[in-house]
Order: structure tokens, then sequence, then C-alpha cells
């Protein structure tokens, strides 16, 4: 081979070595975008943040702290929605728990604002994209203090574009006084889903997520039939999702394209948490 074809023939081969470093490249990327996974976690009021004081016996990894920050499940996730988790004092952990994983985007509300405590107790949304709208749903009272459900549009890189999904989070009273537990959880459940219902009549091409604590401890309570009329079902139906065995927590979606899903026994809670992963576009979608 002269040396004129032995140049030309290692640009070709650089070329080939290039295009192929950008492809992979390119492919990395587009794996990257048009994916989310969600995370649903009753985290027990953080009493497993392992405060230095309180729980200096405790391993860093067996506390809820050290899950946020060592487990990669948990490190990976794009959205989380949290019950139980303490935001207005002592370690604010919703503000933690943002900067642990480097989530700016965060939403937080109490569960009951006429409810007093240390923990402000609440749920929360954290993610890692922009939130586009938040806001929360009174629900209705079936025991002498109430609940709020929170919501919020989140912007999602996709292929085709941003890509809008709302999400829901909730967690459902375990008791009821006015009425039995099973009528007050689907009470309370049916206010969220009219809400659902209006979004979707209103915005049809976002994707949405129902996620939380339902407080089930039945997988056949009228509650769950009534989510599996608007959206489908992330997981399973006979997982259980708690140290006892019962099937408390769930998650449904619709307009979104489902990939895998989980239930994970993680340290801090006697919830185990729920990771959810969807393609935001694809042939076959939910309801």
């Amino acid at each position: 081979m002269s040396s004129d074809a032995a140049v030309r023939h290692a640009r070709r081969v650089l070329m080939c070595l290039l295009c192929a470093l950008l492809w992979s490249g390119c492919t990395a990327t587009g794996d990257k975008h048009g994916a989310v996974r969600l995370m649903s976690w009753n985290v027990a009021r953080g009493y497993a943040f392992a405060p230095p004081v309180v729980h200096s016996w405790l391993p860093d990894r067996w506390t809820l702290a050290g899950a946020f920050k060592e487990d990669p499940r948990i490190q990976q996730a794009d959205i989380i929605a949290l019950q139980e988790v303490c935001g207005e004092a002592g370690a604010r952990h919703v503000g933690w728990i943002a900067a642990a994983l480097n989530t700016p985007h965060v939403y937080f509300h109490k569960a009951d604002k006429d409810r007093d405590g240390a923990c402000g107790e609440g749920q929360a949304i954290v993610s890692r994209y922009p939130i586009r709208a938040a806001g929360e749903l009174v629900l209705p009272a079936v025991k002498t203090m109430t609940r709020t459900a929170v919501w919020v549009t989140v912007a999602l890189p996709s292929p085709e574009g941003e890509r809008l999904v709302r999400i829901w989070n909730v967690h459902l009273d375990h008791s009821a006084t006015k009425v039995s537990p099973t009528k007050g959880r689907q009470i309370q459940l049916a206010a969220v889903l009219d809400q659902v219902d209006v979004h979707r009549n209103r915005q049809p091409e976002d994707g949405v997520l129902l996620a939380g604590d339902f407080n089930t401890l039945e997988g056949d309570e009228p509650v769950l039939k009534d989510a599996e009329l608007l959206m489908d079902a992330a997981l399973p139906g006979d997982q259980a999702t708690h140290v006892l065995g019962w099937r408390l927590d769930h998650v449904y979606f619709a307009h979104l394209v489902r990939r895998h899903a989980d239930v994970v026994a993680l340290p801090g809670s006697d919830h185990f948490a729920l990771l959810a992963d969807f393609d935001l576009v694809g042939e076959a979608s939910g309801r």
C-alpha cells in the first residue's frame, strides 16, 4: 500500500470511529430522554433519618438518610412522591431530600392544615425537572381531621419535544368515623379522580400518574376498582407494600407506556418503596 493510500485508509478508519462515537452519544441521549422513573414512598414521618443525638447507635446505611444518599435506585428516580414527610420543623426533610438528590424542584403541603406538631407532616413531590404548575386538594373529611392530596405538572424532555405529565400524590385515611374505612377511602379518592378526569379532558395529551399510600388492606377494595376505571395499574395486584404484608401503596398511569414496576424494600420505613419506569411516547399507552 502506498503512503497516500495508507493515509486515506487511516482517515477512513478515524472517520468511522468518530461516527461510531457520535452515534453512541446520540443513542445514550435518546435513552435518557423520553423515559421517566417515578418513586412513591411513605417515609413514616422520617423517624429513621437518624439525627445524631437520638439515633447515633443506628448505622447510616440502615436509615432513611442513608437510603437517599446511597441507594442507586433512588438516585435514578426522576420524580419522587413522598407521604408522611416532615416539612415544617426539625430536619425539614423535604429540603434535605431535594439537596441529597440534587433536585431543585419541590412542592410540599401539610396533610392536615389544622393539625399541629413538631413534624409538620404532609405530602411532597420532588422532581429533577421543572414544575410548571402545582396545587393541593382538600379531601372530604371522613373523620375529625381532614387530609389533602397534592399535584404537580412536570415538564419532561422527550424525543418529540417537551412532554407534560401531571402527578397526583395521595395519602388516604386508614380509618374513618363518619363512614366505614373502605367507604371513607372511596369517598376521598373519588374527589381526586374527579380532578384527574377534568384535567384529562382539558389536556388530553398530558401523561398522568397517580401514586401514594391508599391504605387499602384488600386488593379488591372499591377504591381500587374506581381508579382502574380511569387508569391502568402499574404494579401487580398481589404485591405487598408493607412489612406486615398489606398492600397499602399503589401507582396508576394513563397516556404513558409502562416499562417496569416493582416494590423495593428499603431501610427507614415500615412501607416499601414503589418504583415504576415509563416511556413518554410509544404505540401502546395507558388508558
